[in-house]
């Protein structure tokens, strides 16, 4: 039974899902996963491979930098990217690739009695469907912000010199090598060493047959339309409120919803913890750091089993 050890958070774009988590992090103990980690392992490896900074790469992919059209991806933007791997390859190779990669993760984590929150939840099929059945102890909740407030704090404030001044201009093409490097980052994800050993996530195929796929870059990610924006895209069209157990209103302040996440933890009997994290340990830290440009916060704890 998982009860309290697992949080799942649904949100539209901006609508609050990190400052929850962080709470959840900083707070109680509960270590980040994501059904999207595999593919932002995969582009993180292919920016860092094209030559962007390291802070660069994870202002790209999870900060502020996510929206821009970048030349070493061919003028798409990191959140295009995520968002055409991640329904792309359900649809190449098993509607539920990522849900049970993120299954096993929660298995494994339940029986080492650590807690887990997951701040990317987004689909009734199969993700919802993956947690009622196998993790029914699992919290659901959803988050919610109007649309006027959200988008109001889409764009990152920054200039085109200051875009300029992170050095985003790299060319890049999707050679044998780089798709090796993207497997590679992909392999602990799927769980197996050798290249030619089926995947039973991937419905059977093995680590040769993904790459040989992803070696017509352009087939597997198209072009970035112009005129399409990534707020359209499926995976930010949102869930009905009926399968979530708590459903935030977050139209005050930041401070308004963290006060509520720790009410609605206390309902649920879920403690704080004290026992200091150490700092190979806190995504939270390292999401601060790479992506905010601030601080850590110094009172970072973990659970006690």
């Amino acid at each position: 039974m998982s009860g309290g050890r697992i949080i799942a958070i649904h949100g539209l774009l901006r609508a609050g899902k990190g400052t929850i988590a962080g709470v959840l992090e900083r707070e109680y103990g509960f270590e980040n996963t994501k059904f999207a980690a595999p593919f932002k392992d995969m582009l993180r490896a292919y920016l860092l491979f094209a030559g962007l900074e390291p802070l660069t790469v994870e202002r790209c992919i999870e900060g502020d930098l996510k929206n821009y059209r970048l030349v070493a991806l061919g003028n798409r933007s990191a959140r295009y990217v995520m968002q055409v791997l991640g329904s792309g390859w359900r649809a190449r190779f098993a509607p539920g690739i990522w849900c049970d990669i993120v299954d096993r993760k929660l298995r494994t984590a339940v029986a080492e009695g650590r807690r887990i929150c997951i701040d990317d939840f987004r689909f009734p099929v199969p993700e919802a469907d993956m947690l009622a059945r196998n993790h029914p102890d699992a919290m659901l909740w959803k988050v919610f912000r109007p649309e006027h407030q959200r988008l109001s704090h889409e764009s990152s404030g920054l200039t085109d010199e200051d875009v300029r001044a992170v050095d985003l201009d790299h060319p890049a093409e999707v050679t044998p090598e780089v798709v090796e490097i993207m497997m590679m980052a992909l392999r602990p994800h799927l769980g197996v060493e050798g290249w030619d050993t089926p995947v039973d996530v991937a419905a059977g195929l093995s680590m040769n047959q993904m790459a040989a796929m992803l070696r017509n870059w352009d087939d597997v990610c198209p072009p970035q339309p112009a005129d399409v924006s990534t707020r359209t895209h499926v995976s930010e069209q949102g869930m009905e409120d009926g399968i979530f157990g708590m459903v935030f209103q977050n139209t005050g302040t930041v401070e308004d919803l963290q006060r509520e996440v720790r009410r609605t933890l206390s309902l649920a009997n879920v403690a704080p913890v004290v026992e200091p994290l150490g700092a190979h340990d806190s995504t939270l830290c390292a999401r601060y750091r790479m992506t905010k440009g601030e601080e850590a916060p110094d009172n970072v704890s973990r659970a006690v089993a």
